[in-house]
């Protein structure tokens, strides 16, 4: 059972994040927004893109070493944040 409630608070601004934190932020974004979804083909896309995001971060936290040369979400989330 999907439960909403869960990804109300998952940022406060003006604290400083990891890789990790920033892809849970997204996913509970994403997670909040699925909840608010009608359409059950269209949640069913953002439940599927919260859990992409989840194992993006688990992926993360599991290669934390690794040295990244090239890191396509800072773009992304500059954009966001405007």
């Amino acid at each position: 059972m999907f439960l909403c409630w869960l990804y109300d608070r998952a940022f406060i601004s003006g604290v400083a994040m990891g890789r990790a934190e920033q892809y849970r932020h997204l996913e509970a974004k994403v997670r909040t927004r699925a909840c608010s979804e009608a359409n059950p083909a269209v949640k069913a896309g953002w439940e599927n893109l919260a859990d992409a995001y989840a194992h993006l971060a688990e992926q993360t936290e599991e290669n934390s070493d690794a040295d990244l040369t090239y890191d396509p979400l800072w773009g992304l989330l500059n954009r966001s944040r405007h």
